[in-house]
């Protein structure tokens, strides 16, 4: 199977899950990194936008990396690149041929 363009994963990003701790009562929320995965990141604008509005009103963005078969992201999981967090919304196999990840995101 044939990769995608390396050339086009210009984006250091880190998958995260949150793990919860409970603490006499007290629950807290803390971010462990999954992977670290060259990613594209793509603002969506005009008639993007707009078309995923009509899927999912809150997508700013759409992030892409090569599939792991190490890595099962989740809804319940982000994106974090340098200071700026992703929510994923959806994540597509891209043709459902484990070459891609396609985040729906928004920040």
């Amino acid at each position: 199977m044939a990769k995608a363009d390396a050339g086009n994963y210009d984006k250091p990003m880190r998958l995260q899950e949150a793990t919860e701790t409970n603490t006499q009562g007290t629950v807290t929320e803390a971010w462990a990194n999954v992977a670290e995965m060259w990613c594209s990141l793509t603002p969506l604008a005009g008639r993007e936008y707009f078309l995923a509005q009509s899927v999912n009103s809150e997508v700013t963005h759409v992030v892409r990396t090569w599939w792991r078969a190490d890595v099962t992201p989740t809804s319940k999981m982000r994106l974090t690149y340098d200071s700026r967090t992703f929510e994923i919304l959806s994540v597509v196999d891209v043709d459902e041929r484990h070459i891609e990840f396609e985040f729906r995101v928004k920040e």
